[in-house]
């Protein structure tokens, strides 16, 4: 892959970026909590998680990453990010989750939404750690309740437990984790009946969030049309695997006239110990045929940051800054 430096193709990058720039509203959680390191995995999580009001601390400012949190609290932070809709007329099937507790309501809503369950005989286990595999599978049902699941297709983590995942939960856990929702993990194993300890929930959470919003500003479902504030543009499916992004961010018309498309994808690679998505460009030709360059970049919008392939020295080299 040959290097380029054009500052057409920096502005492009910068744009992409501006697109997927939904996560870093955040705080810095080291200074807000004495047991959050400021290089620990789940620093930004926690810190995103906590900005948007999604999770508190435990008191003495203390986050308490290592413990648990119970089934109750995990539908509470989703029901807060769906901006706690009104559940006037719902009816609570659990006899366990008494009502007026601060959690009945959230349980209320994702029960309406097919969002949990429950265990059977009318139980929801509302003080019961919650699980990886619990975990997963309720925040993949919210996805599928709201429509903003993007396709899965990347390669996600390779677990060397995922044959442990129960049935009820694996497509759950196998679509979330080709999302990248689990990348912030440090582990090659999955635990999936492991209570899932905070940090876990604040960066899967985090993860979803992000990956959810960033594929769906600007894209209305259709493969064949995007949107933004000023109406829709007509877009193209490039192959299975990802969208042509549009928006008036991109000024992706003046793109397509001029040949050279940037393709985003959630394919991903690790740099320096962070994950960046690639991005690859393709040029259009005057009869609207499309056909890969040899441009190859990496994205991020936390850390920001933008990286180019060097086939000559077979290495990602510092691109721009978003």
């Amino acid at each position: 892959m040959k290097k380029h430096r054009t500052s057409r193709i920096l502005s492009m990058i910068l744009a992409l970026c501006m697109v997927l720039s939904i996560a870093p509203l955040t705080v810095s959680a080291e200074q807000i909590f004495s047991d959050v390191a400021e290089e620990v995995w789940y620093s930004d999580a926690v810190g995103y998680m906590y900005y948007w009001g999604l999770m508190n601390g435990m008191g003495d400012d203390q986050f308490a990453p290592g413990e648990t949190l119970n089934r109750a609290m995990i539908v509470t932070i989703l029901y807060r990010w769906e901006g706690e809709p009104d559940v006037s007329g719902l009816g609570n099937p659990f006899s366990d989750v008494p009502a007026g507790t601060w959690y009945t309501d959230a349980v209320k809503w994702a029960s309406a939404n097919d969002i949990v369950s429950g265990y059977g005989g009318g139980l929801f286990g509302p003080n019961d750690p919650v699980t990886k595999e619990q975990l997963a599978a309720i925040v993949y049902r919210v996805g599928e309740a709201t429509g903003l699941l993007p396709p899965a297709i990347g390669a996600g983590v390779a677990f060397t437990d995922i044959s442990d995942v129960s049935d009820w939960a694996y497509d759950a856990v196998s679509a979330l984790n080709k999302l990248g929702v689990f990348f912030d993990i440090p582990s090659v194993r999955f635990g999936p009946q492991v209570p899932a300890t905070r940090a876990e929930v604040a960066c899967i959470v985090y993860r979803y969030i992000v990956i959810t919003v960033a594929a769906n500003d600007g894209w209305d479902g259709d493969d064949d049309y995007y949107y933004d504030d000023d109406g829709y543009y007509e877009g193209e499916l490039l192959g299975e695997i990802a969208y042509i992004v549009e928006n008036d961010c991109m000024d992706t018309w003046e793109y397509i006239e001029n040949g050279l498309i940037p393709w985003y994808t959630y394919d991903t690679v690790e740099i320096d110990g962070d994950i960046y998505y690639l991005v690859y460009f393709y040029m259009m030709t005057e009869d609207g045929e499309y056909f890969e360059t040899d441009i190859v970049c990496a994205v991020s919008v936390y850390p920001a940051g933008v990286f180019q392939y060097d086939n000559e020295s077979d290495e990602w080299i510092p691109f721009g800054l978003c």
